[in-house]
């Protein structure tokens, strides 16, 4: 078969001089394990984990994020880890309590759906997710949680549980074609209803 070398059960093991900062791994982190210089398997040698970043990165995939759920679990099960998601430190809490924001605004997407007219309906960057852009005035005339001006408002409902990573956009957009000023002033001349949208 040419160069093909056959399969060895029995790999050769790297020098003990491998120096890990000379790899720049762009998935796993590798540290050495004090004290543990004489193992001669790599797992007693190295200690080896994924990011959290990188944990969470392909989760929410529609297409591949089971098969990459997957891939993590046989990871730690062959590197022995125990993964748990880094605690985030408690809030500091106010000295006067704070009015929460968007009080009496619908929870529900029942609630959403009766009290505004939709406007339009996007599907959300994140898989099960929906935006929902509807009038600032519900459908009894009243106009609660806006600013001057405004003429709609913005709802993210989600079907299923989804975690929303702090460090991740929620919402993306195209070149913004359909936010130029002359657009927008061509749709009210011309009467369109709903906001144009594009992938």
């Amino acid at each position: 078969m040419g160069n093909v070398r056959a399969y060895d059960p029995d790999p050769v093991i790297p020098p003990d001089d491998v120096k890990l900062q000379d790899f720049s791994f762009k998935l796993i982190q590798v540290e050495a394990v004090a004290g543990q210089t004489d193992g001669r398997k790599f797992s007693d040698k190295y200690k080896v984990k994924v990011p959290a970043n990188i944990r969470g990165r392909y989760a929410d995939d529609v297409v591949f994020g089971g098969d990459w759920k997957e891939l993590l679990t046989d990871f730690d099960k062959k590197f022995n880890i125990k993964y748990s998601a880094p605690a985030s430190p408690a809030p500091a809490k106010p000295d006067t309590p704070e009015k929460p924001p968007w009080v009496g605004e619908p929870s529900t997407m029942q609630a959403l759906l009766d009290r505004y007219n939709v406007e339009a309906k996007i599907t959300g960057r994140l898989p099960g997710t929906t935006l929902f852009v509807v009038s600032a005035r519900d459908r009894a005339g009243k106009s609660e949680n806006i600013e001057e001006h405004q003429e709609f408002k913005l709802f993210l409902a989600a079907h299923i549980p989804v975690e929303i990573d702090p460090e991740e956009f929620i919402l993306a957009h195209g070149t913004s074609r359909f936010l130029r000023p002359e657009k927008v002033q061509d749709l009210k001349r011309k009467g369109k209803t709903g906001l144009p949208c594009s992938h």
